[in-house]
């Protein structure tokens, strides 16, 4: 029996996948909340398919990112099984209002971990044999390989753990610590968004802590980098650090937007926060 913090056994992608298998022919005679069913239904059937392309992905039973994903996954799906015996059986009572609330959030957990897994297959990480964070490629590594190294950190940013994120983290800092010319691959190839998501003062301290740093590196690299941060809104998170957050973030958030506004282009933006708040 495995204990809470081992990792799910490869069986469990294949026990998801038999449950659609005899999941999705038992939707078609369902006939009451049709609409709901047809959304669910169409969720379902992408998610089988993404399980048969991760299933002929080499690595995916032992990708690091991949399997705690799965017993969520799978707890969906049988929720979802419960929910089809329960429309199918006239017997069973359930309040109209409650069916819909379950079903509708279903198809939500549903659409949230198919993000996930298309993510996943979109980072070409199941592709490659990978620890909790890859090793950063060498000064003479090709464009290929810095690239998917900073596809892989921003997938870990994106779906990981408190630890994944940190150590991403810590391995993206490094790299535009050492080389500037990388911050303008970041731009291009990580997904910035995220980057800023994780500058929000309710998130964990360590994260937004170096969620700080390694964006304000980014926007003292150079204008490409710098435009993409402006773009993706980092100017209202930084603002908001500068007011309320310790004094180590607060300073290199404001150098950032130092950084930010010192383009003409962005400097009006400031001023829809009225100005630095100190």
């Amino acid at each position: 029996m495995h204990s809470t913090a081992d990792p799910p056994p490869p069986e469990t992608l294949e026990e998801i996948t038999q449950l659609l298998h005899h999941l999705l022919p038992a939707t078609l005679s369902i006939t009451c909340f049709a609409s709901r069913w047809q959304v669910l239904r169409a969720k379902l059937a992408s998610l089988k398919s993404i399980l048969s392309e991760i299933s002929d992905s080499p690595h995916w039973s032992d990708n690091a990112l991949l399997l705690p994903l799965l017993p969520a996954l799978l707890s969906t799906v049988r929720r979802t099984e419960t929910l089809c015996h329960h429309c199918c059986d006239a017997s069973v009572s359930r309040g109209k209002l409650l069916m819909q609330s379950d079903l509708d959030m279903a198809a939500g957990w549903l659409s949230k971990q198919i993000n996930e897994l298309e993510l996943l297959l979109r980072s070409g990480v199941l592709h490659q044999s990978t620890a909790i964070v890859l090793s950063r490629p060498a000064a003479s590594s090709s464009k290929e390989e810095l690239a998917f190294f900073i596809k892989d950190l921003f997938t870990r940013l994106q779906i990981g753990g408190l630890e994944f994120k940190r150590k991403a983290l810590d391995s993206l800092i490094q790299l535009l610590s050492e080389d500037d010319k990388s911050a303008a691959v970041v731009a291009k190839q990580g997904n910035i968004g995220c980057l800023i998501s994780l500058l929000d003062l309710n998130g964990h301290d360590s994260i937004r802590e170096l969620a700080v740093l390694a964006v304000s590196l980014l926007v003292s690299a150079g204008d490409f980098p710098r435009k993409c941060v402006f773009e993706e809104g980092a100017l209202g998170p930084f603002m908001r650090i500068i007011e309320c957050g310790s004094m180590p973030m607060k300073e290199k958030a404001a150098m950032a937007v130092e950084f930010i506004t010192d383009d003409p282009d962005n400097s009006w933006a400031i001023s829809a926060y009225g100005g630095f708040p100190f």
